[in-house]
């Protein structure tokens, strides 16, 4: 079950990285286009030549919205439902039950003078 639940979120990853890629290019590229044919920027009214690269791009942000939010509702998912990670590869376990302490005491020695 696990590993299902590990390819699936994986391919949902693909999938809204590939959904986001395609929303930030039907977002900017035809604001690009627009630009380069003399749109100016910052203006209440666009003109009716350019209202089809505008719906193009208010499209694109909303796709681009639709991408973000994918992850951000499997992250939620698995803070809930999600496996507890195990110990940490290649720490021992310590023969008391708690951790290893990664510091090591130093002793000092009485006999040294200074």
């Amino acid at each position: 079950m696990a590993q299902d639940d590990g390819r699936l979120i994986r391919r949902l990853s693909r999938l809204a990285a590939l959904i986001i890629f395609v929303g930030f290019v039907l977002t900017f590229l035809p604001q690009f286009v627009v630009g380069h044919l003399g749109m100016l920027r910052r203006i209440a009214e666009y003109a009716p030549k350019y209202q089809v690269h505008n719906v193009m791009s208010t499209a694109g942000a909303s796709i681009l919205g639709v991408g973000y939010v994918m992850p951000l509702c499997y992250l939620i998912w698995s803070l809930g439902y999600g496996k507890k990670a195990g110990r940490t590869p290649g720490t021992p376990p310590a023969s008391n039950g708690k951790r290893p302490s990664r510091h090591r005491r130093r002793t000092i020695s009485r006999s040294r003078r200074w």
